[in-house]
């Protein structure tokens, strides 16, 4: 009599487990389906507080206030201009970089911070204006430069030439504009 209950338990779990898998089987929907992208979720994150994603078509004006869009920034000379840099020292803030925000201003930049020296490429994935690109080793010199890089490169890599700890974006002629070289030293902005 102890066999028989022994065997009707072990059929009643071989019996829910086909039951429970059929049913897995015939209701199964990609889980690909209910997950939004990478880029996305990166998005929202990189909002900190605000819930609500941000609309790359929504218009802005430079008259604007950028700190919205470019919060948390800090002051750094880069050449012989003083911008203000919004700073990305984790993964997922340099994966986001610039992409979908609507405009830079002249005295605002994006300062990318690796934690090792290395060939890192830069590319205009979705990006939606013309940028400079400046690579910097780990003094704050000027190694490499690309000017006028627009969005219509993607998906072009842009690398420096030597090795660099620091990758500047900035508006497009900035280059231009403060006669910045390579061999230029910058004063970077303290990161605690």
């Amino acid at each position: 009599m102890k066999n028989w209950s022994l065997y009707s338990l072990l059929a009643v779990f071989i019996f829910s487990g086909i039951t429970f898998g059929t049913h897995a089987y015939l209701n199964y929907e990609p889980y690909e389906a209910n997950v939004i992208s990478a880029t996305e979720r990166l998005s929202q994150l990189s909002l900190g507080e605000k819930k609500e994603r941000f609309d790359p078509d929504q218009r802005f004006t430079e008259s604007d206030d950028w700190k919205t869009i470019y919060p948390n920034t800090k002051q750094m000379m880069l050449g012989s201009a003083i911008v203000q840099a919004s700073v990305a020292k984790t993964w997922p803030e340099r994966i986001i970089g610039l992409s979908n925000t609507p405009y830079l201003p002249a005295d605002v930049v994006k300062l990318f911070v690796f934690d090792t020296a290395g060939y890192h490429s830069i590319w205009m994935k979705d990006m939606l204006y013309t940028i400079d690109i400046i690579w910097l080793d780990e003094t704050g010199i000027v190694v490499h430069i690309e000017e006028e890089v627009a969005p219509e490169t993607f998906p072009d890599l842009f690398s420096p030439q030597k090795p660099a700890v620091y990758v500047v974006e900035t508006v497009a002629g900035f280059v231009k504009k403060h006669n910045l070289t390579v061999g230029d030293e910058t004063v970077l902005p303290n990161f605690n």
